[in-house]
C-alpha cells in the first residue's frame, strides 16, 4: 500500500508573515489524515471541499473560526 498526497491548497504566500490557510490531505488505502492550518486572516477556511466522499472518524485540535489555529481530521472511504 502507497502513501499519497492528494490535496494541497494553500494560500499563505510568506512563512515568515503568513495569511490565509493551508490544507493537506495524505491517503493510505481507505484512511486519510487532513491537517488544516489557519494563519492570518485564515479563518474559516474551504474544508468541506476536500471532504467529498470520506466520512470523518474523529478530529483532533480546534475549530478554525478564527486566526493561528490548527486542526487534525482522521477520515474513512
Amino acid at each position: 500500500m502507497t502513501l499519497y498526497t492528494r490535496i494541497i491548497d494553500c494560500t499563505a504566500d510568506d512563512y515568515n508573515d503568513p495569511t490565509g490557510y493551508q490544507i493537506v490531505l495524505r491517503e493510505l488505502g481507505d484512511n486519510a489524515l487532513m491537517i488544516v492550518h489557519t494563519f492570518k486572516n485564515g479563518a474559516n477556511p474551504p474544508v468541506e471541499k476536500h471532504l467529498e466522499g470520506w466520512k470523518i472518524v474523529k478530529t483532533f485540535g480546534s475549530d478554525l473560526d478564527d486566526d493561528f489555529r490548527g486542526k487534525a481530521y482522521l477520515l474513512e472511504k
